[in-house]
């Protein structure tokens, strides 16, 4: 199923809206630092429900790359809206805010 796409620019926030930032968009906002050492501490907690099989299938299938498909899934299950400047993110059945007009045209 594809995703609807909105155009950041023109995008309405809402506060009940819960987003996930792709990684692109962290990187975007936080680029690496060159000569520091960070330490993070990460929850996997929502990856347990993750229907890996049928993302396994889609990856097989060519319908989606792995990472893609578990970011998809995670945003179904979650109700989550993605921001992502991943042009070819158009399928998942998601809600995606980007300012990629190829990704917008994509999921039309």
């Amino acid at each position: 199923m594809k995703n609807k796409a909105y155009d950041i620019n023109n995008y309405i926030f809402n506060k009940e809206d819960v987003f996930m930032l792709d990684a692109n968009i962290w990187l975007f906002l936080f680029p690496a630092p060159s000569s520091s050492q960070y330490s993070y501490i990460k929850k996997y907690d929502d990856f347990a429900i993750i229907d890996v099989n049928q993302i396994l299938d889609d990856f097989e299938n060519g319908v989606v790359d792995f990472t893609d498909g578990v970011i998809a899934d995670c945003c179904l299950r979650n109700n989550w809206k993605l921001i992502t400047d991943d042009g070819d993110f158009t399928t998942g059945g998601i809600e995606v805010i980007t300012t990629n007009q190829k990704l917008i045209t994509g999921c039309r």
